[in-house]
């Protein structure tokens, strides 16, 4: 069959995605910082949705949009973006420049499972729990 149906959708600042149930994504509009996923060079407007450019097999289960970037969640709560990074949006150190390949935002201390993203216009925020295995012993409380 085909790529499945549409199970989430979301808008950004000029461009838009749509996330199917077989976890790929389609995006359109906006790509002058490559938030679409391809060489803003070869791509800087679409009116259609297209599909990531590079042979990245994400499993999407959300995206989240801000203004000139976008994340991807995927079903194994790993957090990857593309776009601006002007900001610090796609948590890459040091802040600047622009990704149209999908790379791996790095969560700060420890392992962490995402299971919510949200994007602003410049910033995002995250749902995680730490994975199993990873967090610190505490004391119990008295």
């Amino acid at each position: 069959g085909g790529p499945g149906r549409a199970r989430h959708v979301a808008g950004g600042g000029g461009h838009s995605a749509v996330v199917l149930r077989k976890g790929l994504i389609l995006l359109a509009g906006d790509n002058r910082k490559g938030q679409l996923g391809h060489p803003p060079e070869e791509l800087q407007l679409s009116s259609s949705f297209v599909a990531l450019s590079s042979n990245f097999a994400l499993h999407v289960r959300s995206a989240a949009l801000g203004e000139d970037y976008c994340l991807l969640l995927t079903r194994q709560g790993e957090l990857y973006g593309l776009g601006s990074n002007d900001r610090g949006q796609l948590g890459a150190d040091p802040m600047g420049g622009c990704a149209h390949v999908p790379r791996r935002v790095q969560m700060p201390d420890k392992d962490w499972i995402i299971w919510a993203v949200a994007a602003g216009p410049g910033h995002a925020l995250v749902l995680a729990s730490e994975t199993p295995g990873t967090h610190s012993r505490r004391s119990p409380s008295p």
